[in-house]
């Protein structure tokens, strides 16, 4: 099974990407095809498209617009499952989650999870284009 998973640029930035990766591997998932993008808006309204009629939709597109961000597959077991318990709820309420202890809110949550296996086929088709056999870089690249 696979998913796919983004670390905002508020994860970037706040130097969390190898507290993320290491919380990711330790549920003995595997994280691969990560590679560092720079996303436009359409590719971010393509990917948030089930929000477009919400509030909040054009401020989470300006957060990560033009911002370095990580996007990755993990493959494992149950990782949507998984993922999605550990990212925690969007709004960072959730005690013992990755958006509880590095996000700073729901404009502000360090990370996406797909939410099931249809939405992360989806996000991968999205993301294709970006995707590289190897991963182009390790937890230090980004410390």
């Amino acid at each position: 099974m696979y998913t796919f998973v983004i670390l905002k640029n508020d994860c970037i930035e706040s130097k969390n990407v190898k507290n993320v990766m290491k919380a990711i591997e330790n549920l003995g998932l595997e994280t691969v095809n990560k590679t560092i993008v720079i996303p436009n808006r359409q590719k971010l309204e393509n990917h948030y498209i089930e929000y477009k009629d919400k509030s909040f939709f054009n401020d989470l597109i300006s957060r990560m617009e033009n911002k370095e961000i990580v996007i990755m597959r993990v493959i494992g077991e149950d990782c949507i499952f998984k993922m999605r318990n550990l990212a925690g709820k969007a709004d960072c309420s959730e005690l013992g989650t990755l958006r509880n202890k590095y996000g700073k809110g729901l404009h502000a949550n360090i990370i996406h999870t797909s939410a099931n296996e249809k939405d992360a086929c989806r996000e991968i088709n999205i993301w294709w284009e970006f995707f590289i056999s190897e991963d182009v870089f390790y937890h230090n690249d980004l410390e």
